[in-house]
């Protein structure tokens, strides 16, 4: 099975700091890292009127809040994570 690749756009990397930075929850992200990299489809799906975006939900994790992690799926099946926010 084909890995997929997973990068953080600029505009996640400045909502991650609005949290504290990623060194307070990058590891809310890290257990659904691998599952990304397998098959991001497998994500909950937002239909909009701009698009379609897929996000992950974590728990919360030490004193990292529940947040929404938000993702787009590349053509060529690779992971943008384009935004965080709390739940």
């Amino acid at each position: 099975m084909a890995l997929h690749s997973v990068r953080w756009e600029l505009s996640c990397e400045l909502a991650a700091e609005a949290l504290g930075g990623y060194e307070e929850i990058d590891k809310a992200i890290f257990i659904y890292l691998e599952a990304l990299e397998r098959n991001p489809y497998a994500f909950p799906k937002v239909d909009t009127d701009w698009g379609s975006t897929r996000y992950v939900r974590t728990k919360p994790y030490g004193s990292t809040p529940e947040l929404l992690w938000y993702f787009l799926i590349e053509a060529n099946g690779d992971v943008a994570i384009v935004y965080v926010e709390k739940f």
